[in-house]
């Protein structure tokens, strides 16, 4: 039971440290859901 615990602390760091990187990307390039409607929305108007 120890081993499991330690392991899924571990993966719950992991996942907090990838969702802060993701949050610090989206800070500051804009959120990728944006940026895909940009990009359509470009292409619409072409």
């Amino acid at each position: 039971m120890e081993v499991a615990r330690r392991k899924a602390e571990l993966v719950k760091a992991e996942i907090r440290q990838d969702l802060e990187a993701c949050d610090n990307y989206s800070a500051k390039h804009g959120s990728f859901v944006e940026m895909v409607r940009d990009h359509y929305r470009q292409i619409d108007d072409e």
